[in-house]
């Protein structure tokens, strides 16, 4: 097997490694739906802008900006195990993308690898576990904090180097916190899918060259 280059690679979760975005999208949606077919497309043409970060974010976004009103915290706790009920089995049956188990399964124990995932933490510890995944990681990580913050809480509790780092993502919060952080970052982009990314950026439409991207 060809030496890597790199130390470290941290995923995002849902359409990067497990093919679960249409699940949690079509939840999100279920969401909003009493309030109808208007109020639906406004809330899921915010949603395609900001697939990444904490849906719980989102949820409150959308309640104060479309329904016209604020939400407290034990309104948003409600929300979000309606969420998780209706969304957990579906992320754990889903797929995996295409070369993700492969490259987890042929990296794990010599390469440093975690998630950084906008599902909340202990969610996402869970799905990882029943998927029989978790313990392809150092570390699996979710909201509330932030891309960034994850990173370089990594880089500080494990003393990776942000050179010999990367970050794979497929949204704009991945891309984001890899900018905020100084790390590289490669975009998955699902073919027939126009990237969201600035020009320029690297991306691969599923994991299967992964580890050819990350040889020196």
């Amino acid at each position: 097997m060809k030496a890597l280059s790199v130390q470290a690679v941290i995923f995002d979760f849902d359409g990067v490694l497990v093919e679960s975005l249409d699940v949690k999208k079509r939840v999100f949606a279920s969401l909003f739906e009493p309030y109808g077919p208007e109020i639906l497309t406004k809330v899921m043409d915010y949603y395609a802008l900001n697939e990444g970060i904490s849906r719980l974010v989102k949820a409150r976004f959308c309640h104060r900006e479309f329904l016209g009103r604020d939400i407290g915290d034990e309104e948003l706790e409600e929300i979000n195990r309606t969420y998780a009920a209706r969304a957990l089995q579906g992320v754990i049956d889903s797929a995996w993308v295409p070369g993700a188990r492969e490259f987890l399964s042929d990296h794990h124990g010599r390469l440093r690898m975690f998630t950084a995932s906008g599902t909340p933490e202990e969610e996402l510890r869970s799905i990882a576990a029943k998927r029989q995944m978790a313990h392809y990681f150092d570390r699996v990580c979710g909201s509330p904090r932030s891309k960034a913050e994850i990173i370089e809480a990594l880089i500080a509790d494990f003393d990776l180097e942000r050179q010999r780092c990367v970050v794979v993502g497929d949204a704009m919060a991945d891309y984001r916190g890899a900018k905020e952080t100084n790390i590289r970052f490669i975009g998955r982009v699902v073919p027939g899918h126009a990237s969201k990314f600035p020009p320029g950026t690297e991306t691969m439409p599923d994991l299967t060259q992964l580890a050819d991207r990350l040889v020196a």
